[in-house]
């Protein structure tokens, strides 16, 4: 029996070294691409390359597959992203854009001219509207977002219009070139691995941090009044979401990856405190802030892949603050 092979795209970021790793233990052939070496840890890839992917190229120029001219999977989690301090302020909604477009358009051409067994697209919460997470608008309508909402096509952000127009582009590509392609939805993702500083760290992450580095007394900034609500997500529920659809064979998306457990940034807060057992103090402060709140229907999931997401947030979160005290230890160390 042949061995399945793997591409993965975005293979130095958080979800690309745990997906990685997730594929090697189930015994595939992985290659793992990306601009950059992987952070905190090597990769356990088969093959790992750099390769910029907003520039032209070859799928067969990046990775040579031991038994197959073409890959079983590819996952497509390349991109420019990064938490609230990164897509909220606008500041970066050009670059974002423009690179996030470039690397799609050339993944697109690529795979529509060389085929693949299946290629999964990440997209993001950010293609639904902010005003759906608004008081006003919850009023209205009492149900959590689902995947047709976007279609109104107001997007949050500079990042949102550029994932929903990948998705139409992947979408094109399907119907135009055969391109066997499936998309997921993201909310936000959480565990250990992820970035937890640099500007680019998400909530859970960030909040982590800053516990870990306040003093016994001091307190955190949480920004906002710390009542933005969210759906978190841990790494290894996303890693069996995105699988799942791969794998699946009539049904491409969009889908939401999210739980029905939502959490506020200041309920974040405290357990990251408790786990601390510092006396601390949450000092709420003005900052970006996205949806206040952010709650995704997951019914396509659980129809479709037989998908919800098992982790418990305190679980979750015990686990990402671990994780995130030993790379404090470590970086003392030296």
């Amino acid at each position: 029996m042949r061995q399945r092979t793997a591409l993965i795209l975005g293979g130095a970021g958080f979800i690309g070294m745990a997906l990685t790793e997730r594929l090697k233990h189930e015994g595939a052939w992985v290659c793992a691409v990306d601009i950059r070496e992987p952070p905190f840890a090597k990769s356990c890839a088969d093959q790992f390359r750099l390769c910029d992917l907003r520039r032209e190229w070859d799928a067969r120029s990046i990775a040579l597959t031991p038994d197959a001219s073409t890959f079983d999977e590819v996952y497509q989690l390349a991109c420019d992203m990064g938490g609230a301090g990164y897509i909220f302020t606008g500041a970066h909604d050009a670059d974002v854009m423009a690179n996030n477009v470039l690397i799609n358009t050339n993944v697109a051409r690529v795979f529509s001219q060389t085929g693949c067994g299946r290629l999964l697209y990440t997209s993001s919460s950010c293609v639904y509207d902010d005003r759906m997470g608004s008081s006003e608008f919850r009023a209205t309508h009492k149900a959590p977002i689902v995947e047709a909402d976007a279609y109104r096509a107001t997007p949050s952000n500079g990042y949102g219009w550029e994932k929903l127009f990948s998705e139409q582009l992947y979408q094109a590509s399907a119907r135009n070139y055969g391109l066997n392609v499936c998309i997921t939805r993201f909310s936000t993702i959480y565990g250990p691995g992820s970035a937890f500083d640099g500007g680019r760290e998400k909530a859970v992450a960030a909040i982590c941090r800053k516990v870990i580095a306040a003093p016994h007394g001091g307190e955190i900034e949480v920004w906002g009044d710390g009542n933005q609500v969210r759906p978190l997500v841990y790494i290894d529920d996303v890693l069996d979401a995105i699988t799942a659809l791969v794998r699946c064979g009539d049904f491409n998306g969009p889908v939401n990856v999210a739980t029905r457990e939502l959490t506020t940034c200041n309920e974040i807060a405290r357990k990251a405190i408790a786990r601390s057992n510092k006396s601390l103090m949450i000092k709420n402060v003005p900052g970006p802030l996205g949806k206040q709140v952010l709650d995704m229907s997951t019914d396509l999931a659980e129809k479709h892949l037989g998908w919800r997401a098992t982790t418990p947030f305190d679980t979750g979160i015990h686990r990402t603050f671990e994780w995130i005290a030993q790379q404090f230890g470590r970086v003392r160390a030296v």
